[in-house]
């Protein structure tokens, strides 16, 4: 659990991580009862496929005569 907390955590920027914490907290899954909530809430964020690493951030990439690359929002599609 606090490895799920921590990769939600690090990754909140993202849209997606936004739309479950937000089904969570005011959303369908907010009323489930706690054992159900816990393992909801695991497996959909398993299912984010969120990587746990204090050097690894979204993050966009830009050249100069090529153009720009929002990774942030290639992570969310």
């Amino acid at each position: 659990m606090k490895d799920t907390l921590k990769k939600l955590n690090a990754w909140k920027g993202i849209k997606s991580v936004q739309n479950l914490l937000q089904d969570y907290t005011d959303g369908v899954k907010a009323g489930l009862n706690t054992l159900v909530f816990v393992a909801e809430l695991l497996k959909d964020t398993d299912e984010k496929n969120l990587v746990l690493n204090d050097a690894v951030r979204p993050s966009y990439l830009c050249l100069e005569e090529v153009g720009c690359w929002d990774f942030r929002v290639l992570l969310d599609e």
